[in-house]
């Protein structure tokens, strides 16, 4: 979130600039499947941790969005 911040301080992104780029990171990885179960279990557990952090960012983003509404 930190770096996202940063970055739009110096980028600004307008309004459907940031929905595309918010859309794009919140599909995650496709999971590989291997024949290593420990292996997709680790890919499935990166995935998770991927999933939870986008909603970080998107909880961010709609809490300052909706600031500036009211």
């Amino acid at each position: 979130i930190n770096m996202l911040k940063i970055y739009l301080n110096k980028y600004p992104l307008n309004k459907e600039e940031m929905t595309l780029f918010l859309t794009l990171i919140s599909i995650p990885n496709k999971i590989k499947n291997t024949d290593n179960e420990y292996k997709r279990v680790l890919e499935v557990r990166r995935i998770i941790d991927y999933i939870y952090k986008t909603k970080d960012i998107l909880k961010e983003y709609r809490i300052k969005e909706q600031s500036q509404k009211s």
